[in-house]
């Protein structure tokens, strides 16, 4: 997934597992699995049913387009929905991934450092600027993906199969979490460190671990103050919230973390507003079936141009909301469909098992659904996929 401009490396590593998980059990056992897991055969309807939009769209090619692209929703319930993973197993799945993002993250910091060097503009360590263009990832994208990660740091924490040492594992978590607050994506930071909020509320609660919930609490905001202090330009995407007005015609400049921010700029929070409305006309027109995801953005192109957005017409904005998004394209059948097998049944499937890690990762990904449209970029899918599929494959329920 860290691999930008090397698509035909990415292929071959999903391929391959792909093929591999043919081989992982007997088909017998993967049908078995498949009539169990309601939701994994929900997820591969879903995915249907978005070819099946491709027949009532005016702009097939399009419409072929965006399916290849969304192909991950498919093949990882195929690939991961069908099998069973052990304890163990999971276990070192999540070391590996949290090394796997580490890596990413260290080398996109180390990049990003370079380039304040040759530049002298500390801008580089912001947002965007510290993984498009190293590894190829929106930085809200990262965000989110970082956040989950944390989360499973948890987990192997207290279940104290962790393989660092105390002393790294310090200074792998500081780093982490001043690289997620570098990112500056504002759902992400909420999520985060609402949960942490919550952990040491539960272990003072629950626990009647007060030196531990203490001490989390008091580490939460004493770390918020630190960082803000050392890294303010973070609070501009913050300070953004407060200007929630727009005016469709209006041509400023889009307001960034390294600018000032004023009232009549564009900005992350009411060009998604404004979007809103515009996907929303949509909708009402096409409320059951929606307009086919070949004809979503051509479709969306036309009420910009009606309503003289021009920003989000020359720039080609898409919905900014994943279920927005499929509203659009596949209508309200298409978002029961998938809220039904991409969130109500996992998060079921978790609540059953008591599995709360799971819970927490399929509800901070679905949350940041509402304000990010996962399925239009490659990573999105690739992200949303693994994680709520590779979830469902360690349920024990099956085991």
């Amino acid at each position: 997934m860290f691999l930008p401009g090397m698509p035909v490396v990415n292929n071959i590593c999903f391929g391959l597992l792909f093929v591999y998980s043919f081989l992982f059990n007997p088909l017998g056992e993967k049908i078995g699995l498949l009539k169990r897991r309601l939701a994994v055969a929900g997820m591969i309807l879903f995915f249907l049913l978005q070819a099946l939009s491709i027949l009532y769209s005016t702009n097939k090619s399009e419409g072929t387009a965006v399916l290849v692209l969304r192909l991950p929703m498919l093949m990882f319930p195929i690939a991961l929905g069908t099998i069973k993973i052990s304890e163990l197993l999971k276990q070192r799945l999540m070391v590996l991934w949290i090394l796997v993002v580490l890596l990413a993250a260290i080398g996109s910091t180390i990049f990003s450092i370079i380039r304040v060097i040759h530049t002298g503009d500390i801008a580089w360590l912001y947002n965007d600027a510290l993984t498009e263009n190293s590894i190829g990832w929106q930085s809200s994208y990262f965000a989110i993906l970082l956040t989950v990660t944390l989360f499973m740091f948890v987990y192997l924490l207290n279940a104290r199969v962790w393989p660092l040492s105390k002393t790294g594992t310090f200074f792998i978590v500081l780093f982490l979490l001043i690289f997620h607050f570098l990112l500056a994506s504002r759902v992400s930071i909420i999520l985060l460190y609402s949960s942490i909020l919550l952990y040491g509320i539960y272990g003072i609660v629950k626990k009647k671990n007060y030196k531990l919930g203490l001490s989390i609490l008091g580490g939460l905001a004493m770390g918020a103050v630190l960082l803000v202090l050392v890294f303010p330009k973070t609070l501009n995407r913050f300070k953004e919230l407060q200007y929630r007005n727009y005016d469709y015609s209006s041509r400023k400049a889009e307001s960034h973390y390294n600018m000032e921010v004023k009232p009549d700029q564009w900005n992350g929070a009411n060009i998604r507003l404004a979007v809103w409305q515009c996907g929303w006309e949509l909708v009402r027109e096409n409320p059951v079936l929606g307009t086919g995801i070949g004809d979503k953005m051509d479709d969306l192109l036309q009420v910009y141009k009606k309503n003289g957005f021009t920003m989000a017409y020359d720039s080609k904005r898409n919905l900014h909301s994943t279920y927005l998004d499929v509203l659009v394209g596949t209508g309200v059948i298409g978002l029961l469909l998938f809220v039904l097998s991409w969130v109500i049944l996992p998060l079921v499937y978790c609540f059953r098992n008591a599995d709360w890690l799971g819970a927490a990762i399929i509800g901070a990904l679905a949350l940041s659904c509402i304000t990010e449209t996962y399925p239009d970029r490659s990573q999105g899918n690739f992200m949303l996929a693994f994680l709520f599929t590779f979830i469902i494959s360690y349920r024990r329920q099956d085991q």
